[in-house]
Protein backbone atom coordinates (compact mmCIF):
# COMPACT_ATOMS: atom_id res chain seq x y z
CA UNK A 1 0.00 0.00 0.00
CA UNK A 2 1.71 3.41 -1.15
CA UNK A 3 1.04 7.09 -1.01
CA UNK A 4 -1.13 8.43 -3.96
CA UNK A 5 1.07 11.40 -5.91
CA UNK A 6 -1.59 12.13 -8.33
CA UNK A 7 -2.65 15.37 -6.15
CA UNK A 8 -5.44 16.30 -8.84
CA UNK A 9 -7.15 12.80 -7.99
CA UNK A 10 -6.76 13.00 -4.74
CA UNK A 11 -7.98 16.33 -4.35
CA UNK A 12 -11.18 15.14 -6.19
CA UNK A 13 -11.60 12.09 -4.29
CA UNK A 14 -11.02 13.92 -0.91
CA UNK A 15 -14.27 16.17 -2.22
CA UNK A 16 -16.30 13.14 -2.13
CA UNK A 17 -15.55 12.06 1.04
CA UNK A 18 -16.35 15.14 2.50
CA UNK A 19 -19.20 14.91 0.59
CA UNK A 20 -20.02 11.29 2.08
CA UNK A 21 -19.48 12.39 5.43
CA UNK A 22 -21.92 15.80 5.92
CA UNK A 23 -24.81 13.08 4.18
CA UNK A 24 -24.58 11.58 7.54
CA UNK A 25 -24.93 15.53 9.20
CA UNK A 26 -21.51 15.26 10.87
CA UNK A 27 -19.99 18.69 11.79
CA UNK A 28 -18.16 20.65 9.29
CA UNK A 29 -15.44 21.49 11.52
CA UNK A 30 -15.27 17.50 11.93
CA UNK A 31 -15.09 16.73 8.21
CA UNK A 32 -12.17 19.15 7.30
CA UNK A 33 -10.32 17.51 10.64
CA UNK A 34 -10.67 14.26 8.91
CA UNK A 35 -10.09 14.78 5.12
CA UNK A 36 -7.17 17.62 6.15
CA UNK A 37 -5.14 14.76 8.31
CA UNK A 38 -6.22 11.36 6.23
CA UNK A 39 -3.51 10.25 3.63
CA UNK A 40 -4.51 9.16 0.33
CA UNK A 41 -2.93 5.83 0.01
CA UNK A 42 -3.22 2.91 -3.38
CA UNK A 43 -4.10 -0.51 -2.43
CA UNK A 44 -3.05 -3.08 -5.20
CA UNK A 45 -5.90 -5.70 -7.17
CA UNK A 46 -5.67 -8.39 -4.65
CA UNK A 47 -3.79 -6.76 -2.24
CA UNK A 48 -5.59 -7.34 1.55
CA UNK A 49 -6.29 -3.72 3.37
CA UNK A 50 -7.33 -5.80 6.62
CA UNK A 51 -6.57 -9.49 7.54
CA UNK A 52 -8.07 -11.83 9.69
CA UNK A 53 -6.70 -11.80 13.02
CA UNK A 54 -4.31 -8.40 12.28
CA UNK A 55 -4.46 -5.26 13.46
CA UNK A 56 -3.97 -2.66 11.03
CA UNK A 57 -3.12 0.53 12.96
CA UNK A 58 -5.29 2.56 10.67
CA UNK A 59 -9.16 3.49 9.46
CA UNK A 60 -9.42 3.28 6.23
CA UNK A 61 -12.40 5.30 3.99
CA UNK A 62 -12.67 3.82 0.92
CA UNK A 63 -13.23 5.90 -1.87
CA UNK A 64 -12.75 4.30 -5.24
CA UNK A 65 -12.64 0.83 -5.95
CA UNK A 66 -14.22 -1.94 -4.89
CA UNK A 67 -12.91 -4.97 -2.11
CA UNK A 68 -14.63 -7.99 -1.45
CA UNK A 69 -14.47 -9.72 2.38
CA UNK A 70 -13.33 -13.09 3.38
CA UNK A 71 -14.00 -15.03 6.19
CA UNK A 72 -12.12 -17.97 7.16
CA UNK A 73 -13.55 -20.73 9.58
CA UNK A 74 -12.20 -24.26 10.13
CA UNK A 75 -9.24 -23.81 8.05
CA UNK A 76 -11.31 -23.01 4.73
CA UNK A 77 -11.40 -19.03 3.44
CA UNK A 78 -14.87 -18.01 2.02
CA UNK A 79 -15.88 -14.59 0.18
CA UNK A 80 -19.05 -13.50 2.56
CA UNK A 81 -19.70 -10.16 1.34
CA UNK A 82 -18.36 -7.00 -0.64
CA UNK A 83 -17.30 -3.39 0.57
CA UNK A 84 -17.86 -0.83 -2.23
CA UNK A 85 -16.75 2.80 -2.18
CA UNK A 86 -17.66 5.22 0.00
CA UNK A 87 -17.22 3.02 3.13
CA UNK A 88 -15.23 2.85 6.34
CA UNK A 89 -12.97 -0.24 6.93
CA UNK A 90 -11.56 -0.72 10.58
CA UNK A 91 -13.67 1.42 12.92
CA UNK A 92 -15.02 -2.06 14.44
CA UNK A 93 -11.19 -3.38 15.38
CA UNK A 94 -10.58 0.52 16.79
CA UNK A 95 -13.45 0.95 19.14
CA UNK A 96 -13.55 -2.56 20.17
CA UNK A 97 -9.89 -3.01 20.65
CA UNK A 98 -9.52 -6.86 18.69
CA UNK A 99 -7.71 -7.62 15.65
CA UNK A 100 -10.13 -7.93 11.89
CA UNK A 101 -12.76 -9.85 12.37
CA UNK A 102 -12.16 -10.37 8.36
CA UNK A 103 -10.04 -10.06 5.44
CA UNK A 104 -10.95 -7.21 3.12
CA UNK A 105 -9.15 -7.07 -0.38
CA UNK A 106 -9.20 -5.29 -3.23
CA UNK A 107 -11.82 -6.95 -6.05
CA UNK A 108 -10.89 -6.85 -9.71
CA UNK A 109 -8.41 -5.52 -12.08
CA UNK A 110 -8.23 -2.02 -10.82
CA UNK A 111 -5.92 -0.79 -7.65
CA UNK A 112 -8.14 1.04 -4.48
CA UNK A 113 -8.14 4.16 -3.52
CA UNK A 114 -8.06 5.10 0.61
CA UNK A 115 -7.65 7.57 2.87
CA UNK A 116 -6.49 6.08 5.94
CA UNK A 117 -6.07 7.82 9.10
CA UNK A 118 -3.74 6.90 11.84
CA UNK A 119 -5.08 5.05 15.29
CA UNK A 120 -3.38 8.18 16.92
CA UNK A 121 -4.77 11.06 15.01
CA UNK A 122 -8.20 9.45 14.61
CA UNK A 123 -7.79 9.31 18.65
CA UNK A 124 -7.15 12.85 18.52
CA UNK A 125 -9.95 13.86 16.37
CA UNK A 126 -12.37 11.88 18.13
CA UNK A 127 -11.61 13.98 21.55
CA UNK A 128 -12.62 17.21 19.78
CA UNK A 129 -15.24 15.95 17.70
CA UNK A 130 -17.22 13.11 19.95
CA UNK A 131 -20.22 13.08 17.86
CA UNK A 132 -18.11 11.33 14.86
CA UNK A 133 -18.27 8.28 17.25
CA UNK A 134 -22.52 8.55 16.38
CA UNK A 135 -21.89 9.15 13.18
CA UNK A 136 -19.24 6.16 12.07
CA UNK A 137 -22.68 3.80 14.36
CA UNK A 138 -24.85 4.92 11.58
CA UNK A 139 -22.79 4.08 8.79
CA UNK A 140 -21.59 0.86 10.26
CA UNK A 141 -25.65 0.34 10.70
CA UNK A 142 -25.87 0.99 6.91
CA UNK A 143 -23.26 -1.63 6.03
CA UNK A 144 -23.98 -4.35 8.57
CA UNK A 145 -27.75 -4.14 7.73
CA UNK A 146 -27.96 -4.02 4.34
CA UNK A 147 -24.95 -6.61 3.64
CA UNK A 148 -25.29 -8.94 6.88
CA UNK A 149 -28.36 -9.44 7.65
CA UNK A 150 -28.66 -13.56 5.97
CA UNK A 151 -28.94 -15.92 8.10
CA UNK A 152 -25.84 -17.73 6.52
CA UNK A 153 -24.40 -14.88 7.72
CA UNK A 154 -25.61 -14.98 11.41
CA UNK A 155 -24.23 -18.41 11.53
CA UNK A 156 -20.72 -17.32 10.45
CA UNK A 157 -20.78 -14.53 13.04
CA UNK A 158 -21.50 -16.90 15.95
CA UNK A 159 -18.71 -18.91 14.69
CA UNK A 160 -16.71 -15.80 14.65
CA UNK A 161 -17.26 -14.91 18.26
CA UNK A 162 -17.24 -18.39 19.54
CA UNK A 163 -20.69 -18.55 20.84
CA UNK A 164 -23.59 -21.71 19.92
CA UNK A 165 -24.96 -20.36 16.85
CA UNK A 166 -28.26 -22.51 17.71
CA UNK A 167 -30.36 -20.66 19.85
CA UNK A 168 -33.40 -22.17 19.21
CA UNK A 169 -32.43 -25.06 20.70
CA UNK A 170 -31.26 -23.83 23.88
CA UNK A 171 -34.61 -22.10 24.38
CA UNK A 172 -36.22 -24.54 22.49
CA UNK A 173 -38.32 -25.72 25.67
CA UNK A 174 -39.92 -22.03 25.46
CA UNK A 175 -41.07 -22.08 21.81
CA UNK A 176 -43.36 -25.45 21.57
CA UNK A 177 -46.71 -23.80 20.98
CA UNK A 178 -44.66 -21.48 18.43
CA UNK A 179 -43.28 -24.05 16.93
CA UNK A 180 -46.24 -25.72 16.22
CA UNK A 181 -47.60 -22.53 14.85
CA UNK A 182 -44.65 -21.95 12.37
CA UNK A 183 -45.05 -25.68 10.94
CA UNK A 184 -48.55 -26.24 10.59
CA UNK A 185 -50.16 -22.79 9.66
CA UNK A 186 -47.41 -20.28 8.30
CA UNK A 187 -45.33 -22.36 6.24
CA UNK A 188 -47.99 -24.12 4.45
CA UNK A 189 -49.59 -20.32 3.78
CA UNK A 190 -46.25 -19.24 2.40
CA UNK A 191 -45.30 -19.22 -1.51
CA UNK A 192 -42.42 -21.98 -2.20
CA UNK A 193 -40.02 -19.02 -2.77
CA UNK A 194 -40.55 -17.29 -0.18
CA UNK A 195 -37.74 -14.65 1.36
CA UNK A 196 -38.48 -14.08 4.99
CA UNK A 197 -37.49 -11.74 7.86
CA UNK A 198 -36.91 -11.99 11.53
CA UNK A 199 -37.59 -9.00 13.44
CA UNK A 200 -37.45 -8.77 17.28
CA UNK A 201 -36.46 -10.55 20.61
CA UNK A 202 -34.27 -13.35 20.38
CA UNK A 203 -32.49 -12.70 16.49
CA UNK A 204 -32.15 -16.05 15.05
CA UNK A 205 -34.54 -18.11 16.79
CA UNK A 206 -36.90 -18.13 14.26
CA UNK A 207 -34.58 -18.36 11.37
CA UNK A 208 -33.01 -21.50 13.11
CA UNK A 209 -36.17 -23.06 13.87
CA UNK A 210 -37.49 -21.98 9.77
CA UNK A 211 -34.22 -23.41 8.75
CA UNK A 212 -34.94 -26.99 10.77
CA UNK A 213 -38.42 -27.77 9.39
CA UNK A 214 -37.34 -26.66 6.09
CA UNK A 215 -33.23 -26.57 5.06
CA UNK A 216 -33.99 -25.06 1.81
CA UNK A 217 -35.10 -21.51 3.16
CA UNK A 218 -31.14 -21.16 3.89
CA UNK A 219 -30.55 -18.14 1.42
CA UNK A 220 -33.64 -17.02 1.62
CA UNK A 221 -33.89 -16.35 5.50
CA UNK A 222 -32.75 -12.79 6.83
CA UNK A 223 -32.93 -10.96 10.31
CA UNK A 224 -33.30 -7.42 10.93
CA UNK A 225 -31.66 -6.55 14.58
CA UNK A 226 -30.66 -4.27 17.16
CA UNK A 227 -28.53 -6.36 19.45
CA UNK A 228 -27.66 -9.52 17.02
CA UNK A 229 -23.93 -10.17 18.69
CA UNK A 230 -25.62 -9.29 22.34
CA UNK A 231 -28.48 -11.89 21.54
CA UNK A 232 -26.53 -14.34 20.52
CA UNK A 233 -23.64 -14.09 23.80
CA UNK A 234 -26.15 -13.82 26.45
CA UNK A 235 -29.32 -15.93 24.71
CA UNK A 236 -31.56 -15.84 27.84
CA UNK A 237 -31.90 -12.07 28.25
CA UNK A 238 -34.22 -10.02 26.55
CA UNK A 239 -32.82 -8.30 23.80
CA UNK A 240 -36.19 -6.72 21.88
CA UNK A 241 -35.79 -4.99 18.19
CA UNK A 242 -37.70 -3.36 16.61
CA UNK A 243 -38.24 -2.12 12.77
CA UNK A 244 -35.78 0.89 13.41
CA UNK A 245 -33.17 -0.13 11.32
CA UNK A 246 -35.83 -0.98 8.65
CA UNK A 247 -34.61 2.05 6.14
CA UNK A 248 -31.23 0.21 5.83
CA UNK A 249 -32.96 -2.57 4.06
CA UNK A 250 -33.02 -3.05 0.54
CA UNK A 251 -34.65 -6.26 0.11
CA UNK A 252 -38.21 -6.57 0.22
CA UNK A 253 -39.46 -9.89 1.75
CA UNK A 254 -42.87 -12.39 0.98
CA UNK A 255 -43.27 -13.07 5.13
CA UNK A 256 -41.80 -11.23 8.10
CA UNK A 257 -42.21 -12.73 11.74
CA UNK A 258 -42.25 -10.21 14.12
CA UNK A 259 -41.31 -11.71 18.05
CA UNK A 260 -41.81 -9.47 20.75
CA UNK A 261 -42.01 -6.32 18.72
CA UNK A 262 -45.69 -4.80 19.28
CA UNK A 263 -46.05 -5.65 22.88
CA UNK A 264 -42.08 -4.65 23.55
CA UNK A 265 -42.18 -1.01 22.01
CA UNK A 266 -43.97 2.39 23.49
CA UNK A 267 -47.58 2.21 22.07
CA UNK A 268 -47.44 5.30 20.10
CA UNK A 269 -44.54 3.67 18.48
CA UNK A 270 -46.53 0.82 17.49
CA UNK A 271 -47.99 2.36 14.53
CA UNK A 272 -44.64 3.11 12.95
CA UNK A 273 -43.55 -0.57 13.21
CA UNK A 274 -46.45 -1.56 11.08
CA UNK A 275 -46.09 0.90 8.79
CA UNK A 276 -42.39 0.31 8.46
CA UNK A 277 -43.49 -3.95 8.08
CA UNK A 278 -46.09 -2.96 5.38
CA UNK A 279 -42.87 -1.36 3.42
CA UNK A 280 -40.47 -4.27 3.68
CA UNK A 281 -43.48 -6.55 2.09
CA UNK A 282 -43.90 -7.37 -1.11
CA UNK A 283 -47.68 -7.12 -2.44
CA UNK A 284 -49.81 -10.07 -0.90
CA UNK A 285 -46.74 -10.53 1.69
CA UNK A 286 -47.19 -11.61 5.74
CA UNK A 287 -46.94 -10.35 8.71
CA UNK A 288 -46.98 -12.83 11.70
CA UNK A 289 -46.83 -10.79 14.88
CA UNK A 290 -46.05 -12.93 17.82
CA UNK A 291 -46.82 -12.15 21.69
CA UNK A 292 -45.24 -14.61 24.46
CA UNK A 293 -44.75 -14.75 28.18
CA UNK A 294 -41.51 -16.51 28.62
CA UNK A 295 -40.76 -16.94 32.47
CA UNK A 296 -37.22 -17.27 32.21
CA UNK A 297 -36.19 -14.84 29.87
CA UNK A 298 -35.40 -11.08 31.87
CA UNK A 299 -37.25 -8.07 30.77
CA UNK A 300 -36.76 -5.18 32.33
CA UNK A 301 -40.35 -4.27 34.00
CA UNK A 302 -39.54 -0.57 33.64
CA UNK A 303 -38.80 -0.11 29.89
CA UNK A 304 -41.59 -2.64 29.10
CA UNK A 305 -44.62 -2.49 31.26
CA UNK A 306 -47.27 -5.03 29.12
CA UNK A 307 -50.52 -2.39 29.62
CA UNK A 308 -49.01 0.82 28.19
CA UNK A 309 -51.48 0.18 25.16
CA UNK A 310 -54.05 1.30 27.66
CA UNK A 311 -53.45 5.16 27.64
CA UNK A 312 -54.28 4.57 23.66
CA UNK A 313 -57.56 2.52 24.54
CA UNK A 314 -58.51 5.42 27.20
CA UNK A 315 -58.09 7.93 24.84
CA UNK A 316 -60.76 5.92 22.65
CA UNK A 317 -62.77 5.42 25.35
CA UNK A 318 -62.69 9.45 26.39
CA UNK A 319 -63.53 9.80 22.33
CA UNK A 320 -66.35 7.62 22.44
CA UNK A 321 -67.71 8.51 26.03
CA UNK A 322 -66.26 11.26 27.42
CA UNK A 323 -68.12 10.53 31.00
CA UNK A 324 -67.28 6.38 31.15
CA UNK A 325 -64.26 6.46 33.34
CA UNK A 326 -65.39 9.39 35.81
CA UNK A 327 -61.68 11.04 36.20
CA UNK A 328 -59.98 7.59 36.86
CA UNK A 329 -57.98 5.34 34.90
CA UNK A 330 -59.65 2.54 33.10
CA UNK A 331 -57.78 -0.24 35.09
CA UNK A 332 -57.67 -0.12 38.65
CA UNK A 333 -55.87 -1.76 41.74
CA UNK A 334 -58.23 -3.50 43.77
CA UNK A 335 -55.81 -5.13 46.27
CA UNK A 336 -52.08 -4.71 46.79
CA UNK A 337 -50.10 -7.13 48.92
CA UNK A 338 -46.26 -6.63 49.58
CA UNK A 339 -46.06 -10.68 48.94
CA UNK A 340 -48.50 -10.72 45.72
CA UNK A 341 -48.99 -9.05 42.42
CA UNK A 342 -51.91 -6.11 42.34
CA UNK A 343 -55.02 -7.18 41.68
CA UNK A 344 -56.95 -5.36 39.05
CA UNK A 345 -59.88 -4.73 37.61
CA UNK A 346 -61.86 -2.50 35.14
CA UNK A 347 -62.50 0.28 36.63
CA UNK A 348 -66.06 0.29 38.56
CA UNK A 349 -68.20 3.17 37.25
CA UNK A 350 -66.98 2.33 33.91
CA UNK A 351 -68.16 -1.51 34.22
CA UNK A 352 -71.74 -0.14 35.37
CA UNK A 353 -72.29 1.28 32.62
CA UNK A 354 -71.43 -1.37 30.29
CA UNK A 355 -73.99 -3.88 32.49
CA UNK A 356 -76.39 -1.21 31.82
CA UNK A 357 -75.75 -1.13 28.56
CA UNK A 358 -75.40 2.76 28.10
CA UNK A 359 -72.19 2.60 25.90
CA UNK A 360 -73.35 2.03 22.94
CA UNK A 361 -71.29 1.92 19.75
CA UNK A 362 -71.29 4.51 16.81
CA UNK A 363 -72.32 3.19 12.93
CA UNK A 364 -68.89 5.00 12.48
CA UNK A 365 -66.63 2.89 13.55
CA UNK A 366 -64.26 1.04 11.57
CA UNK A 367 -64.46 -3.09 12.00
CA UNK A 368 -61.26 -3.23 13.63
CA UNK A 369 -62.11 -0.87 16.81
CA UNK A 370 -66.00 -2.15 17.02
CA UNK A 371 -64.15 -5.53 17.36
CA UNK A 372 -62.13 -4.32 19.92
CA UNK A 373 -64.44 -2.32 21.67
CA UNK A 374 -66.88 -5.14 21.60
CA UNK A 375 -64.37 -7.31 23.57
CA UNK A 376 -64.43 -4.62 25.99
CA UNK A 377 -67.41 -3.90 27.08
CA UNK A 378 -68.31 -7.79 27.33
CA UNK A 379 -64.75 -7.76 29.79
CA UNK A 380 -66.47 -4.90 31.66
CA UNK A 381 -70.19 -5.83 32.10
CA UNK A 382 -69.32 -9.48 32.57
CA UNK A 383 -66.66 -8.25 35.36
CA UNK A 384 -63.94 -10.02 33.94
CA UNK A 385 -60.67 -8.59 33.23
CA UNK A 386 -58.17 -10.38 30.75
CA UNK A 387 -56.06 -7.36 29.36
CA UNK A 388 -53.94 -10.14 27.34
CA UNK A 389 -57.46 -10.30 25.06
CA UNK A 390 -57.81 -6.64 24.28
CA UNK A 391 -54.16 -6.33 23.88
CA UNK A 392 -55.19 -8.56 21.19
CA UNK A 393 -57.96 -6.90 19.96
CA UNK A 394 -55.92 -3.65 19.92
CA UNK A 395 -53.52 -4.63 17.76
CA UNK A 396 -55.99 -6.12 14.83
CA UNK A 397 -57.43 -2.79 15.24
CA UNK A 398 -54.18 -1.27 14.72
CA UNK A 399 -53.04 -3.35 11.54
CA UNK A 400 -56.13 -2.72 9.85
CA UNK A 401 -55.40 0.92 10.11
CA UNK A 402 -52.31 0.25 8.01
CA UNK A 403 -53.54 -1.83 5.29
CA UNK A 404 -53.47 -5.24 6.45
CA UNK A 405 -55.73 -8.10 6.65
CA UNK A 406 -55.90 -10.60 9.28
CA UNK A 407 -56.08 -14.15 8.10
CA UNK A 408 -55.11 -16.14 10.84
CA UNK A 409 -55.04 -15.97 14.78
CA UNK A 410 -55.08 -17.28 17.66
CA UNK A 411 -55.40 -16.32 21.30
CA UNK A 412 -53.70 -18.68 24.44
CA UNK A 413 -54.94 -17.24 27.55
CA UNK A 414 -53.39 -20.12 30.03
CA UNK A 415 -50.13 -19.22 28.72
CA UNK A 416 -50.63 -15.92 27.23
CA UNK A 417 -49.30 -16.43 23.86
CA UNK A 418 -51.09 -15.14 20.62
CA UNK A 419 -50.32 -14.98 17.13
CA UNK A 420 -51.75 -13.14 14.36
CA UNK A 421 -51.02 -13.64 10.37
CA UNK A 422 -51.82 -10.38 8.51
CA UNK A 423 -51.85 -10.48 4.63
CA UNK A 424 -50.53 -6.93 2.91
CA UNK A 425 -52.97 -5.21 0.32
Amino acid sequence: MNRLHDDALANALRGKLMSYLNAFGLDGAAILSITRQAEPVLCPPGQPIVRQGEREPYIFFLVQGNTEVRFASDGVERVVGERPAICVLGEIAYFNHTPATATVQVKGAEAAVLFRLSYAVFTEVLADYPELKTTLGRIGDLRVISQNNGFARYRMFADMIGRPRDRFALNRSLFSNLETTVQTILLPMLPPEARLLEVGDGPGVLCELLHELNPQLDDRLFILSDHLEEAISTPKVARPSTFARAQYLRERFDGILALQVMNMVPPPQVDDQFAAARELLNPGGLLMVIRMRLFNIQYDIKRFDPLQFYTSLEALVDRLWPAARGGRHLIELTFVDADLDPLMAWNQGFADWAERGELPLPGSLDDGARVLLDHLLRQASQRLFDPDEIHYRWLVWKATTHGFTLKRAEYLSDISYFFQIYQRA
